[in-house]
């Protein structure tokens, strides 16, 4: 038992490490099917481990490597899949 709780310690150590969060307001998503479409924009980045993406809260809460991608990369992704679509880093 001791083996499978070693296991489970270090995929959760893994997915953390070197992970930062970042919450991004994204504007223009008038329907639920573009959540999709804003996430495949975000996680297609380098360095992007995990995108949520709320249609409720207009939100996109990202997990990601910043030595491998930032913000402005984020925002412009956003942009970049949509011209209805407009992203805000939210501090």
């Amino acid at each position: 038992s001791a083996c499978s709780q070693g296991n489970q310690e270090t995929e959760s150590a893994v997915s953390e490490v070197g992970l930062t969060t970042v919450t991004l307001e994204v504007s223009g998503m008038t329907w639920y099917g573009w959540v999709s479409k804003v996430r495949t924009a975000l996680e297609g980045l380098d360095g992007i481990s995990n995108a949520e993406v709320s249609f409720e809260e207009g939100t996109a809460v990202i997990s990601y490597d910043k030595e491998k991608v930032n913000e402005n990369q984020m925002v412009e992704a956003v942009s970049n899949a949509d011209p209805m679509f407009e992203a805000l880093v939210l501090q």
